[in-house]
């Protein structure tokens, strides 16, 4: 690809493929240079980039990396279970992090055991909703955070530390009222979705600052009071490096997330450890090493040592402006867990730069929105205005707090752009209570399709859980964006195999979702046929759950897991014929049928 200015060439991006897997194996523009491997499976095994070559290993045949090389050699390694949830992260220096997962209700993560001696409880209602998140040390409470929401899902209250904040919206769900216990501010709106006044009694914040941009319309340079920042893109749009007074910062990416810092000559200066969420910092440059906390938003916090000592604090404005900050060691990684920017405020988002002061994007979203959706017209509004129950992984989607749903974003049929997450395949695109679609796994780079539903219908979750305008992304953030497929699909379903009855079958890993998705059929009271299927089926139109919990979240999680033993040509024919009829009728109970 060329950008050209004129009848000049200003912008090079060129990528090479295998000619028997067009597996993609080199991507290249002016700044950057990044190659990748493939293993007969076609997993991706290494990256190269500045110099520096980074490996992922696979222990077994399914396509979770069980680790992580380094160009040091050292690793980062994990464990799993059955759906491909991670169990444990553990690295040299860090020690082990455990993650316990919700099995009754929403599938979501409850328990995460740091080795310093410190916890993370969180706790949700029915309806998916994070309720409360406590940090502990040595089993003594140390932060508590505790949240209640209305009839629509957006979140009204919440204290931390017993100090309590209220929020008030419009109808169209966008902040209006905030009340903390050092502030009060009330926002109003103009009728395309733009910020029209703010009443607070808080000092704006003006800065004499410039900006410029290449010709990919990505932030070039950034000037305040005379001091001048410079960044360049990896083909593919994620930030390269930033220079700030002759110094040079390089980053590197895993899965979007920045897994190392590079000086201008490529030596390490900081390596951060992720699972979920980001979880450790190694700054080898100062050689001071900490633990990170999140609250629901999943802001950072606290950073903790080995002693469990805090070495860093924060808190924030619900728009992500830092109010106030205690530092003992680097870190850029704030406000929902990504880069701020301290030259010039801003906050990274991959595909653009947020600006938490005037609570937009400096620059349009490459997706030109719905004109059913009016809230996503505006290209430059954050969240659409709502930043206390949303975050934006990728600059351009509104996903919720908890990284269970979001808004589609640049997943459109006339967008380029598109979010590149394998975790979250056959996951249902939904927009003002409509199933629209769902994400589908193209191919071994990773990329996804957005496939449309002819038809499409309501999505109830129960009483108050009607989703407007979202979709479910999961707990991971979305990765690289890759080219977008637009295709329609009809998902009536099509299998002759017998479902009511429990199949019959030996792979250890589809037997344990077999026997999950029947074990309805062990109950005193059958709902349908006892399945995980009929469960959902019942919920959708009932309104209520089965046995005291809906089973929507586990439906999701088990279609996942079923995805990826079908893609993964580990199974036998017949086996994979029930791991697909499996997976239609759970897709069609999800939506309803």
């Amino acid at each position: 690809m060329q950008v050209l200015s004129g009848k000049k060439v200003v912008e090079t991006e060129k990528n090479t493929y295998d000619p028997t897997t067009r597996q993609l194996l080199t991507q290249q523009n002016n700044d950057t240079r990044v190659s990748y491997t493939y293993d007969s499976f076609l997993r991706p095994t290494s990256m190269t980039t500045f110099g520096r070559t980074y490996e992922q290993r696979y222990e077994d045949e399914d396509d979770t990396p069980d680790s992580i090389v380094y160009p040091d050699g050292t690793a980062t390694a994990y464990t799993y279970d059955e759906l491909g949830r991670i169990l444990s992260v553990k690295y040299p220096g860090m020690g082990k992090i455990t993650y316990e997962y919700d099995t009754s209700t929403t599938g979501d993560t409850v328990h995460v055991q740091y080795p310093n001696g410190t916890q993370i409880e969180k706790g949700f209602n029915s309806f998916g909703q994070t309720t409360d998140v406590q940090h502990f040390q040595a089993n003594n409470k140390a932060w508590e955070e505790q949240n209640q929401y209305n009839g629509f899902g957006n979140l009204v209250e919440t204290t931390v530390n017993q100090s309590a904040s209220t929020f008030g919206y419009d109808k169209l769900d966008r902040i209006r009222k905030e009340t903390t216990p050092t502030r009060k501010q009330t926002y109003t709106y103009d009728e395309r979705g733009n910020r029209q006044s703010v009443v607070t009694a808080k000092s704006p914040m003006i800065a004499d600052s410039s900006y410029t941009y290449d010709a990919l319309n990505r932030l070039n340079t950034y000037t305040k009071n005379g001091k001048e920042s410079t960044y360049t893109y990896y083909p593919g749009e994620l930030r390269a490096s930033k220079e700030i007074d002759g110094k040079t910062t390089h980053y590197v990416y895993l899965n979007s997330n920045v897994i190392e810092e590079l000086d201008e000559k490529n030596n390490l200066q900081a390596r951060n450890i992720w699972g979920n969420e980001l979880l450790y910092r190694d700054d080898v440059k100062d050689d001071k090493q900490g633990y990170y906390y999140t609250n629901t938003h999943g802001d950072i916090v606290e950073i903790k040592d080995k002693a469990g000592q805090t070495l860093n604090k924060y808190e924030y404005d619900l728009w992500g402006n830092v109010e106030s900050k205690q530092e003992t060691m680097s870190n850029p990684f704030l406000y929902a867990g990504e880069i701020y920017d301290e030259e010039s405020g801003l906050i990274y988002l991959r595909a653009r730069y947020y600006d938490p002061n005037d609570g937009r994007f400096i620059t349009e979203d490459t997706y030109k929105g719905q004109v059913d959706n009016p809230l996503s017209l505006n290209r430059y509004a954050y969240v659409h205005n709502n930043p206390v129950s949303n975050v934006d992984p990728t600059g351009n989607w509104c996903e919720s707090k908890d990284g269970r749903w979001a808004h589609p974003g640049g997943c459109s049929s006339k967008s380029s752009k598109k979010s590149h997450d394998n975790d979250h395949s056959g996951d249902f695109i939904i927009e003002n209570g409509k199933v629209i679609g769902a994400f589908k796994y193209d191919d071994g780079s990773g990329a996804r399709e957005l496939e449309g539903f002819e038809d499409p219908f309501t999505y109830i979750t129960g009483v108050g859980g009607l989703l407007k305008g979202a979709i479910k992304a999961g707990a991971k953030k979305a990765s690289q964006e890759a080219t977008a497929t637009f295709i329609k699909m009809d998902l009536q379903f099509f299998s002759k195999i017998n479902l009511s009855i429990k199949p019959a079958v030996s792979n250890k890993k589809l037997q344990n979702i077999v026997n999950e998705l029947y074990k309805g059929q062990n109950m005193p009271k059958l709902i349908g046929n006892g399945t995980t299927m009929d469960a959902i089926r019942f919920e959708l139109k009932a309104g209520i759950p089965v046995g005291g919990k809906f089973h929507s979240q586990k439906g999701r999680d088990y279609s996942r897991a079923l995805e990826k033993l079908v893609n993964n040509n580990t199974l036998n024919h017949q086996e994979k014929q029930i791991a697909q009829a499996l997976l239609n009728d759970l897709r069609n109970a999800l939506a309803g049928k």
